[in-house]
């Protein structure tokens, strides 16, 4: 994995100057609180434009597994959010299999049920299924709700991913096609104006 580099520009010197990178952990940033928070209010920042509708919910009967995010893409199709901090560590494409897994069984209504839980925990306002349905819908591409769920794609989120993640992921992408993307956000800090800044790098 190449490193890569953040300069700020000095316009009126015509120079450069380098951005250190850093790792989350050593400014105290946390995965649960920091990170995913980002995540959930900016996920442009993955790439894409997405409709977040679940946070830190144990949904499956017999289990108590929280997936980090859940989202909804332009298509209609559920979207798995794993994070992790500085490293992905070795079996996180395994974690967010098993969500997408559990998730394929959603059916509309478990949607809507779980995406007004979500409205109604962070918003503090009581929302009408109808009402659910219709911001879905007005997020969505689709004219109806009849493609949502048929198929769901996972994001995986690190500042590092280990040699195991990278290569079980590419099998999984070329040899059984699987809607799965390693994306990541590299921090930085600029010590001189006291900024912290994020690069977004999907491989």
């Amino acid at each position: 994995m190449t490193e890569s580099k953040l300069y700020r520009i000095h316009a009126d010197k015509k120079t450069l100057q380098s951005v250190k990178e850093i790792n989350f952990s050593d400014h105290n940033f946390k995965e649960r609180y920091d990170i995913q928070e980002w995540v959930e209010s900016t996920p442009q920042i993955l790439g894409e434009d997405l409709l977040i509708i679940a946070k830190e919910k144990t949904f499956f009967e017999g289990t108590n597994e929280r997936p980090d995010l859940i989202a909804i893409d332009k298509k209609g199709n559920i979207v798995i959010l794993e994070l992790k901090r500085d490293d992905s560590g070795a079996d996180v494409h395994w974690q967010a299999i098993k969500y997408a897994s559990y998730w394929s069984r959603f059916e509309i209504n478990n949607i809507i049920d779980v995406y007004k839980d979500y409205l109604e925990k962070s918003e503090g306002v009581i929302y009408t299924a109808e009402a659910v349905q219709d911001k879905i819908l007005d997020f969505i591409d689709e004219e109806d709700l009849d493609t949502l769920n048929i198929k769901q794609r996972i994001i995986l989120v690190s500042h590092r991913f280990s040699k195991e993640v990278i290569s079980a992921s590419k099998w999984l992408i070329d040899e059984y096609n699987m809607d799965l993307r390693c994306v990541q956000l590299i921090p930085y800090y600029d010590n001189d104006v006291n900024i912290y800044n994020i690069m977004s790098n999907t491989l």
